[in-house]
C-alpha cells in the first residue's frame, strides 16, 4: 500500500516533470496510454519504479560536462491509468488531462485478442482520435 505522502509526491512529480500521453497508432488504430516522468535525480526515478512499477531508462547523454544525466520513469496501459487514479486527488496542473486519459482508456473498446493485425472499425478509431485531439487541445492551452 502506497502512503498518501508518496501519492502526493508522485502527483507533484507528474504535475511538474511528467508527461501524460494518449495516442492512437496509424496502422491499426490501437490506443496507448503512457505516463512518463523526466528528472536528473536518478534515485527519485528509481524510487518511482520501486514504488509504482514501470521502467527506468537514461535519456540521451549530457551535451556539456556541467550538465547532469537525465533519467526517465515510464509506464503504459493499465498500470499508467491505475497510477493516475491513485494520484488524482493530489494533481493540480495535469488533473484535467489525467481525467481525460482515464476516460479514454476506460471507454477504448479493447482491441480484440484475435486478429490484432486487422484494422479496427472506423468508428472505434474515430472515437479514439477524438480523445487524442482533446488531449492535444488541453496541452496547447
Amino acid at each position: 500500500m502506497v502512503s498518501d505522502t508518496d501519492l502526493a509526491y508522485m502527483a507533484g512529480m507528474i504535475d511538474g516533470e511528467g508527461s501524460i500521453m494518449i495516442s492512437v497508432s496509424k496502422k491499426h488504430g490501437n490506443l496507448t496510454s503512457k505516463l512518463t516522468v523526466y528528472n536528473t535525480n536518478e534515485p527519485v526515478i528509481r524510487w518511482m519504479s520501486e514504488t509504482f512499477g514501470g521502467s527506468v531508462f537514461k535519456v540521451g547523454r549530457p551535451l556539456r560536462l556541467k550538465h547532469r544525466q537525465e533519467w526517465a520513469w515510464s509506464t503504459v496501459g493499465n498500470p499508467a491509468v491505475a497510477i493516475l487514479k491513485q494520484v488524482m486527488p493530489y494533481l493540480k496542473i495535469k488533473r484535467t488531462l489525467a481525467e481525460l486519459e482515464i476516460e479514454a482508456w476506460e471507454n477504448r473498446c479493447p482491441t480484440p485478442i484475435v486478429d490484432r493485425r486487422k484494422p479496427l472499425p472506423e468508428e472505434v478509431v474515430l472515437k479514439r482520435m477524438k480523445y487524442v485531439a482533446q488531449a492535444r487541445a488541453l496541452v496547447a492551452a
